[in-house]
Formats: C-alpha cells, structure tokens, sequence
C-alpha cells in the first residue's frame, strides 16, 4: 500500500476538522453502547482509546509548532502547498531612480560628479515631475535631493506658466526671471529628435553619433525593466538642448528576490500580489524576476497585513525577513509531527496487542489511559533513531513468552504481570520519544523510569501476597519486563 505525504496528520485532521467529524462522534458513541451491550467493552476500548491518544498528540504538536505569523493554525494540506503569492511590497521597495545619463553616460544615481549639466537635468526633472505618473513622481523628487534642490522652493522661484503636448512630448512653460524657459519630457528618441544641441559641459551641436549613443542608452537602461525619461529644454524662442535621461523602475530587496527564486526552486508556482495601498510596481517586478501573470487561487499567501481568508493560510511576513523559512518551517514540523504520530501509534499499538492476547479486561483501559496521559509530556525529535522491526517482534515473543510460562502458574498472576510487561513497554516507548521538540513543560526521565519501577514493586508485592512459591515467576516476568523495556528504548541507536 502507498502510503501518502503526512497521512497520519491528514488523517487525524480530517477527524477533528473535517466535514464528517460529528459523524465520527457519533460512531464512538454508537460503538461503545454497542460494545456495552455485547459485553465486549475489554475488547472495543483499547482501540478506541488509541485513536484519541493518537489525536491528541496530534492536536498538542500542532498547536505548540506553529508561531503567531501564521494567522490561522496549519493543517497537513498547507504542507501540501503548490502555489505561493507574495505581495509585491515584499520584494520590492517602490519605484526609485535606477539609472541616469548626462548627457549619454550612464550612471546608477544624480551626483554632482556627473559634470555641470547635472544641476540642469535635475532642475528639469524637478520642474516636470508633476507630468509623470504618483509613483515616477515620488521617485524623482526624492532623487534630485542629493543635488540639494528643493522642489516646492524651486517651484515656487519657477512658476508653471503653461503646459501643453507636443509631438508626443510633454512642454511645460515656467517663468525664468524676466524670461520665460521651456523644459521638454517625452521618450528619449522623441526629445532627441526636437533638439539640435546637447549639453555636455557647455552646448555642442547634436550630431547623428549622439542620437546613436542616446538610442544605445536608453536600451541599456530599459533592459533593467525601467521606464525611461528624456529631458531637454530651451530659453523663449531658441531650440532646445538635449539634457540627458534617467530610467525609473522598481527598487528590489536582494535576499527577498533570492528567497523567491528558492522558493521556485522547491517546486512552488510564486505569484504576485499587488495590493491597492502598495507601493511596488507589479509589472517591473514580475518582469525583473521572469514570472509570468499567474492568476490561480493561492494556498498560501505571505504578506505584512493581517488578512481574513481562513482557506489561504496567510503568514505574517514584514519587509526583510526571510520568504523561505515560514514554508520551510511548515514542511519540517509536519513531517516532524508524522514521524512522532507513525512511532507512537506502532509502540503503544504493540503494548495494547500484548495486553490483549493476555485476555485481561482492565489492562488495556489502564495502559492506554496512561499512555494518553503521557502524551502530554511527548517531544519530538527527529534524529531518534526508528524502532526496527527484529525489535518489535522480540518484544511480543519475549511478552507472549511471559503470559505462556506464568499462565502454568497462576491465570490471575499471568493477568497482572502482563500487564506490567505491557506498561513497562509503553513507559519505554515514552522514554524512547522524549526529545528536544516543542512539549508543554520539561520532562524528566527519570520521573518516567520512577514510576515505572514503583508499578513493578506493587505487582512484586502482589505476587509476594499470593505465596512464595510465584517469586520465582515474578523475578522471570520482571526480568523480561527490563528486557522489553531496554530493547525498545535502545534498538536501531546510533552508537556514538
């Protein structure tokens, strides 16, 4: 048989979450009135009460595994998972100057070291920026600050006389002392094509080389999924002068741009989510990064605001932090949570069939009571080595070995030292799955192997009761019991 990705964890959340769970309930409540007027309650309850332990861990892991960026609490179909959408605003910073020539030249930002005709491209695109889109806008006023220009005084020195189109250009007048100068925004191509000079430490006639050169700019910048501007301007009447250009596009958060490609990488469809209130530009992003417009229903969905969707496992994620490890975590402590569920459900399924075969009516119900009590105090740990199969069928021979020789003695003696070899396997099982895990509180060992001794003297001194002639028996059974307990708690460990 097949056995699926987390099918114990999905089991048991079908259980207590699924659409049949009052059905479920009501089959406990059918079987046990069933099992009560059959006289078969010894029979049907150490079944039972191994599924609600085994949902009961489930359940306790679960809910101490996952932190507070996960705004509902994880099933094992999250796990699952084969579609991510990140909001933009993750990956991206907003739109900012990414490039800028002057006059062809490109550099990464304004800086004064660009030459003279900085001061005048920056002027340019101060007194312009309202023609751009809000987010270019932004951009730019918050790009010419490094020229230590003041846009609302520089308007207010400048005012806008009129604004107009112009051969697919924008053309806005602004008064210039008793003058009046005009500054041209359009494709880089287009402005080019009104100037017959350009400023490249004073004005030069624009030659054929520089409309290449201006052409061979703007495509290297527009290969960075930029949006790119051209400035030129010109005094009253005269021709315009070719400024330069400056390409404008979406800002990136390296380890987040990373993080998506691994992301890509784990066999996950990233989408992503531009939010009306965002400030990142969808298609620059989406371009930079090669995705292509996706448009399937997200199973989980990282973003930094607090959202309702309880199908869409939404995690809290805020700018800088890792994209990979809230996945990552989810994955590992699922399968953290199947490994746990796979070994408890064996061992404590091995010390009910040893109590059963023993045919004794109270043990079972004892030793799966406490079993599920000491669930409580489980961890997890992954490095535990698995119990090996030799191991497991020893432990029944060396039980079933026990029932058979005590039996010729005493059936009420056989009836309680097997049960103490059942107790002694489970206790060991918990032992064996103590680990460094999320649990509710520290638990010793030792506390562990206390009680387990303090449950072997009182059946001692039972057996001692009946008569000197079952101590014999009793030391073989105890004997036995230390053997089981030590073969489960050792088999398959690593000997270093």
């Amino acid at each position: 048989m097949k056995v699926h990705p987390y099918q114990l964890s999905r089991w048991c959340s079908s259980l207590i979450h699924g659409r049949n769970k009052w059905l479920w309930l009501a089959a406990n409540v059918i079987l046990l009135a069933l099992a009560l007027l059959l006289r078969l309650l010894w029979l049907a309850l150490p079944p039972l009460l191994l599924i609600h332990a085994t949902l009961a861990l489930y359940l306790l892991h679960r809910h101490h595994a996952f932190g507070e960026c996960y705004q509902r609490k994880p099933c094992p179909q999250d796990a699952l998972c084969e579609t991510v959408l990140i909001d933009a605003d993750l990956i991206g910073q907003g739109t900012r100057l990414r490039a800028v020539a002057q006059p062809v030249d490109v550099a990464e930002s304004l800086s004064l070291r660009l030459g003279s005709g900085t001061l005048l491209l920056g002027t340019a695109m101060t007194l312009t920026a309202d023609a751009l889109p809000p987010a270019d806008r932004a951009a730019v006023l918050s790009a010419v600050q490094v020229l230590n220009i003041k846009p609302d005084r520089m308007r207010s020195h400048h005012p806008t006389i009129a604004r107009e189109e112009l051969n697919h250009l924008t053309v806005i007048t602004v008064r210039d002392g008793m003058s009046q100068r005009r500054y041209y925004l359009g494709q880089p191509a287009d402005v080019a094509r009104q100037c017959a000079s350009i400023w490249e430490g004073s004005t030069r006639p624009l030659t054929e080389q520089d409309h290449l050169q201006i052409q061979d700019s703007s495509r290297y910048i527009a290969q960075g999924a930029c949006r790119v501007y051209a400035w030129a301007t010109a005094l009253d009447n005269e021709a315009p002068v070719f400024l330069g250009l400056a390409g404008l596009g979406e800002a990136l958060h390296l380890p987040a741009l990373q993080d998506a490609a691994a992301l890509r990488s784990m066999g996950l469809t990233v989408m992503l989510d531009d939010a009306e209130h965002g400030q990142a530009d969808l298609e620059s992003l989406r371009a930079l990064m090669e995705l292509p417009a996706h448009h399937a229903r997200a199973d989980i969905h990282l973003t930094p605001r607090t959202l309702g969707d309880q199908k869409t496992l939404n995690i809290t994620c805020r700018p800088g932090d890792s994209l990979t490890e809230p996945i990552s975590l989810l994955r590992q402590h699922f399968h953290t949570i199947e490994d746990t569920l796979r070994r408890f459900a064996l061992l404590l399924g091995l010390t009910l069939l040893t109590a059963l075969l023993s045919a004794c009516q109270w043990i079972p119900v004892l030793l799966t009571g406490l079993t599920l009590l000491s669930a409580i105090t489980i961890g997890v740990d992954l490095t535990a080595p698995k119990l090996r199969w030799p191991s497991m069928l020893a432990v029944c021979l060396l039980a079933l070995l026990s029932r058979a020789f005590l039996s010729a003695q005493s059936a009420e003696l056989a009836f309680m030292v097997s049960g103490c070899v059942s107790i002694t396997a489970a206790f060991s099982a918990i032992v064996r799955l103590c680990g460094k895990g999320f649990t509710l509180y520290a638990r010793s060992p030792l506390a562990i192997t206390i009680a387990s001794a303090v449950m072997l003297l009182c059946t001692l001194v039972y057996g001692l009761l009946q008569g000197t002639a079952a101590l014999l028996p009793l030391v073989l059974a105890l004997l036995i019991s230390a053997a089981i307990a030590l073969l489960i708690a050792f088999s398959g460990r690593d000997p270093r």
